[in-house]
């Protein structure tokens, strides 16, 4: 088996959509507390990824890095960096659970760690949900992750099923590149 992790191709249609369902599908399997009606992709379409690559905002730049284990989308991740702070920045990190335990989230934030190293990224930085997830706080610590700053609130609350409003927190994770 061959795990390898680049940015994607944003100009491809099909590469896009492959990125939008894995991560849909590593949501949907992982974090219940979501699974609002009309909530339930965290990518709505291969289309969304391409307009957030292609549309300027406040950083310098946004991709996405997918894994793919003998040629298929097996994870994938979405990496923003910034030269005003130098602080490279990921999310919705998703691995499908039938991938898990064969080393490709770590592929994959060792792929971002080296890709933001290229941009001249100095930390890096993501949010983690707290609630109930004290295994993943500990998995990335193993991965040279310390939580920083307050925990916070879950910063999209109309996603939220309502018996979980207000009680999905948050906390900032860093490391030095």
């Amino acid at each position: 088996m061959s795990l390898s992790v680049q940015p994607i191709d944003h100009t491809s249609d099909s590469e896009c959509d492959q990125v939008a369902a894995v991560i849909d599908l590593a949501f949907v399997q992982g974090d219940s507390w979501f699974k609002k009606e009309g909530c339930k992709n965290r990518c709505p379409t291969g289309k969304s990824i391409k307009d957030l690559i292609s549309t300027p905002t406040t950083n310098d730049g946004t991709t996405f890095l997918v894994a793919r284990l003998d040629g298929t989308a097996v994870g994938a991740v979405r990496v923003d960096w910034t030269s005003d702070t130098n602080i490279g920045h990921f999310g919705m990190l998703g691995v499908p659970v039938g991938n898990g335990g064969k080393g490709v989230g770590k592929a994959l934030v060792a792929a971002v760690i080296e890709f933001l190293g290229a941009k001249q990224q100095t930390l890096v930085s993501m949010p983690v949900v707290m609630t109930k997830n004290d295994r993943l706080i500990k998995w990335y610590e193993k991965q040279q992750f310390r939580c920083t700053g307050e925990p916070f609130d879950f910063p999209a609350p109309e996603i939220v099923l309502e018996e979980h409003k207000g009680k999905i927190i948050m906390i900032q994770m860093r490391r030095d590149l």
